[in-house]
């Protein structure tokens, strides 16, 4: 064998180890800001591997040198882009914000533009394979009808150089047109072959493509969007960079103008209001009057805390939730004796001190939780919503809130809104057992078993770093050798 072909055998063999798929994790984190956790795993590695082949590299170890200190790691990352970021999307993907787009939001901002030659401009950020812009432009011709081209611009933008060149070929395939009647199909699409379609020539004219990150301030413009779209994106990046995104959003946005998001969001409340039906997941840009940088909240999660009567900050992780933050001795006596009542399975006792001690600190977080934890164990779905509801009306990022919900609308057997909350919870906490294995419950329910087997897969991975308390809190009477025995079988092993 030459020593090319060696060196060519030595490069299809690599495959990175778990700690050099940690190491180029964190690493593309920090060049990047975006987040993919341990359940990427397996799409990180083959990324990883693909890469190091592309680039005619020995190891892993030599990949990372180049994007550390290469002139290329800029292209470099672009082509990682290309392989991590998922491009699953759709026509009309949640209809119900394109019914709200064609019956209020166009018709209002059209009206409030009328005498002017102002157009309506609406951004998609993070426009993927170019479906969501097509789906804007299309519900403007329904809205305006042939003259909407003179009514609304439409500026769809992506980090990732593959996904804009799709969209910009316009063609597509059954999965893409799922929610297409066939007036639409017929209307706005033109057939060229059995079941591949492109998008007809006035929508396609409707909509320019460009390349930005979000991160950018590219899109701070001088003339303000009235909607941006910025759907399924938010939850790539970290928490540091999605506070950053946010405000870049709000100050893109003209005052009251309209963001419209993804249902695993979790959006920033001193930024943004919702607007309209809570299930469409749409917002308006908060105080109007002033520049975000100036209003109360800003910047990062933990400066969102709210402030109780005794400086309480809420548990930030599961397995705190047995350790009451308060200062005030009696607060800690009353938490501790609820908590004690909860573990004996007393649940309505546990009530009662968690309301004896809400009486006197009635922002106290951790209490809220564990009465709420108490409601859903008794069965009271309702009071368990709502006491969740009001936890996340102080603090939007508590992901024992999501859980909770999660398993609340999972045991209604509202599976598509529990999947919703508890994927919050798994942006939140991508390390938690609990999360994963609700998930996967949920998941199953729905009949989605890749997705299921996915989340299975990760609870097995995280259940022996899991508490005590997180188990007995959330996963009932089950002991670990029996959740792992649940998991594995349905994984099939």
């Amino acid at each position: 064998m030459s020593q090319t072909q060696r060196h060519e055998a030595k490069r299809q063999q690599v495959q990175p180890t778990a700690q050099e798929v940690e190491t180029f994790r964190e690493l593309f984190q920090r060049l990047t800001s975006l987040h993919f956790g341990q359940w990427r795993f397996e799409s990180l590695q083959r990324a990883l591997a693909a890469r190091v082949s592309a680039r005619g590299l020995d190891s892993v170890q030599q990949y990372i040198r180049l994007l550390e200190h290469s002139a290329a790691s800029s292209e470099e990352l672009s082509e990682i882009l290309n392989l991590l970021t998922v491009n699953e999307t759709y026509f009309f993907r949640y209809p119900a914000q394109f019914d709200l787009l064609r019956q209020s939001l166009f018709p209002t901002l059209i009206s409030q533009q009328r005498g002017t030659d102002k157009r309506i401009r609406v951004w998609s950020a993070g426009c993927s394979t170019g479906e969501e812009p097509y789906s804007i432009a299309m519900a403007a011709l329904d809205a305006f009808g042939p003259g909407a081209s003179l009514l609304v611009e439409i500026v769809a933008t992506d980090v990732s150089s593959d996904a804009l060149r799709r969209a910009r070929q316009a063609e597509y395939g059954p999965k893409s047109l799922r929610l297409l009647d066939d007036a639409s199909r017929a209307k706005y699409l033109r057939r060229i072959s059995q079941d591949r379609f492109t998008v007809a020539g006035p929508v396609r004219a409707m909509v320019q493509f460009r390349q930005a990150s979000l991160l950018d301030d590219v899109q701070r413009v001088s003339v303000p969007w009235d909607i941006i779209f910025c759907r399924n994106v938010l939850i790539y990046f970290t928490r540091e960079a999605t506070d950053k995104v946010q405000d870049n959003l709000a100050r893109s946005l003209s005052p009251g103008g309209y963001l419209l998001v993804g249902h695993s969001e979790i959006i920033r409340p001193d930024l943004f209001i919702p607007f309209g039906d809570p299930d469409s997941f749409v917002y308006r840009r908060a105080d109007a009057g002033r520049q975000p940088s100036e209003q109360r909240g800003h910047c990062h999660v933990s400066d969102r805390r709210p402030q109780t009567e005794t400086d309480a900050k809420p548990a930030s992780t599961l397995s705190s939730l047995g350790r009451s933050p308060a200062q005030a001795d009696d607060c800690q006596q009353m938490f501790e004796a609820a908590l004690d009542y909860f573990d004996r399975k007393q649940y309505v006792r546990a009530c009662q001190k968690a309301e004896q001690l809400l009486q006197h600190f009635p922002r106290h977080l951790p209490a809220c939780l564990l009465r709420a934890n108490a409601y859903l164990h008794q069965g009271e779905h309702e009071r368990c919503a709502r006491e969740c509801q009001f936890v996340l009306q102080l603090d939007p990022f508590n992901a024992e809130a999501y859980l909770l919900l999660g398993i609340n609308f999972k045991s209604l057997s509202k599976v598509s809104l529990a999947i919703e909350y508890l994927k919050k919870a798994a942006y939140l906490l991508p390390d938690s057992f609990s999360v994963q294995f609700h998930l996967g419950e949920a998941y199953r329910a729905r009949g989605l078993h890749s997705e299921a087997r996915r989340a299975y897969r990760n609870a097995v991975a995280f259940l022996a770093a899991a508490e005590d308390r997180e188990i007995r809190n959330y996963c009932g009477a089950f002991s670990r050798s029996t959740l792992e025995a649940f998991c594995q079988r349905w994984l099939g092993n």
